[in-house]
């Protein structure tokens, strides 16, 4: 199935392993060209010459790391239209353990990276014309894409995904497309 991605460039948090990886693999199956970013440099250099993506090294959690490697890959690749927000994790042990420190770490790794991110990647989605990350703009979406979603999610590729509502609906509802008084 061609899902149109080819020519494009990706940027992704995590990507050395697990779902991160397993995306990037993806991407470039497709024909994208991906950055996969991680903390750990050897992890990391492995991922990336395994999937033959672009390495960044950063901790997400650093919003100065993070606009480094989100930068330097958008030079590398010659721009930057995807993102995906993959890092995360939880620090500490179950609620009665875990300290409120590792409830701010666990927040800042799994929620604050992936709004930095967005905010370093859009200026490079811009300058490409467009962009897709995780807050697009609300708008009406045409009956093309409610049937591309409708064909993957019946295709091979799309049978992991079961029993849930996927909404084609160009992010109407989302907090910045209405004002909140």
């Amino acid at each position: 199935m061609d899902l149109g991605l080819s020519g494009k460039t990706a940027f992704i948090t995590g990507g050395s392993a697990g779902i991160g990886y397993g995306i990037a693999r993806s991407l470039i199956a497709e024909g994208a060209s991906v950055a996969v970013c991680a903390r750990d440099p050897e992890r990391l250099a492995k991922a990336a010459t395994d999937l033959g993506a672009y390495g960044a090294v950063a901790d997400v959690t650093d919003p100065e790391q993070l606009r480094r490697a989100i930068d330097d890959a958008a030079e590398r690749l010659g721009g930057l239209d995807l993102l995906v927000a993959n890092a995360g994790g939880a620090r500490g042990g179950d609620l009665l353990e875990s300290t409120p420190e590792d409830w701010t770490a666990t927040y800042a790794l799994n929620v604050l990276h992936a709004a930095h991110a967005v905010r370093c990647a859009v200026p490079h989605f811009e300058r490409r014309g467009g962009g897709r990350e995780d807050f697009p703009a609300g708008r009406l979406v045409t009956l093309d894409e409610v049937a591309d979603a409708a064909c993957f999610l019946l295709s091979p590729r799309g049978s992991g995904i079961n029993g849930v509502n996927v909404p084609v609906d160009g992010a109407q509802d989302h907090p910045g497309a209405r004002r909140f008084f």
